[in-house]
């Protein structure tokens, strides 16, 4: 009952979101936008598909989870794209000159001991020489923050797939023991997660004005419950999992499975959010005011 009650959400889910794909493809205005639109568009069938599979296929659960983490990250940087896309018409440079002008309201780059400024300093101007140098780096740094999550978000995940196939805890008797290599490996994920926010984040606060007319913040909401809330849940199912009796059911098994099915349930609902969230309407010639 529960594979046949995820697998209609996976596939009311696929059809919801093909149908919207179909509605970009018939209407597409902008290009340069609407290509970015379809990456993220694809995220709730393939969240669904790899988790439905999962479910019913607990042996290939590890090599899903790579595929599923391997598109999660890419989003990230494609929905910050979008957003470069929308403001500039995929200029770069159109982008820093729009954060220039905003550059009093502005804070400056994070600073992470140093490593970012020396990292920029052998091919950047000093963000503080002028107006333009500040905007700069502050673009930068947000596109290395979401850079570094699609590099170490499949990373962490194949070695979690590796650990977990050969049963390894290190001196730790499981993986949410200390002593263990996943917990250090999680401690890595959650870190990536937040620097990746952060970077999304500093940038939506800095555009937010200028991208006001097509509704970012729900779009943002979007890619934050998918990407960011989904992995929480799974932490949460985890750390439940092992502290509470499951019926005799393996604990690690429980957890994945019911993280799995609620995926499976969560897609649909996303596919819905992206319908209005994500309108071919907004593309259209003459529809900002």
């Amino acid at each position: 009952m529960v594979y046949q009650l995820a697998g209609t959400f996976t596939l009311l889910s696929c059809l919801i979101s093909m149908w919207h794909m179909t509605a970009h493809l018939r209407k597409m205005n902008q290009p340069d936008v609407q290509r970015r639109i379809l990456a993220i568009l694809w995220m709730s069938p393939i969240y669904a598909i790899t988790s439905w599979f999962s479910l019913v296929f607990h042996s290939a659960e590890g090599y899903l989870a790579i595929i599923k983490d391997g598109y999660e990250s890419y989003i990230i940087y494609q929905f910050l794209s979008f957003c470069i896309a929308v403001l500039g018409k995929g200029d770069r440079n159109a982008v820093v000159d729009l954060l220039a002008r905003r550059a009093d309201h502005m804070t400056p780059p994070f600073r992470l001991f140093g490593v970012f400024e020396i990292c920029c300093s052998c091919c950047r101007p000093d963000p503080y020489v002028n107006d333009r140098a500040l905007a700069d780096a502050i673009l930068l740094q947000c596109q290395f923050f979401a850079l570094q999550f699609v590099f170490f978000r499949p990373l962490t995940t194949t070695a979690m797939v590796v650990l977990d196939k050969l049963q390894y805890y290190g001196l730790g008797t499981g993986p949410t023991d200390y002593r263990s290599p996943q917990f250090y490996i999680v401690i890595v994920q959650n870190v990536s997660i937040f620097v990746a926010f952060a970077g999304l984040l500093k940038f939506y606060h800095a555009v937010d004005q200028d991208l006001a007319w097509c509704r970012p913040f729900a779009k943002f909401l979007c890619i934050k419950g998918v990407v960011f809330m989904t992995f929480w849940q799974g932490l949460a199912l985890g750390i439940l999992a092992q502290t509470t009796d499951v019926g005799g059911q393996d604990a690690d098994e429980w957890g994945k499975s019911a993280q799995n099915f609620l995926i499976c349930l969560e897609m649909l609902l996303f596919s819905i959010a992206h319908f209005y969230c994500f309108p071919t309407e907004e593309w259209e010639e003459g529809y900002r005011v």
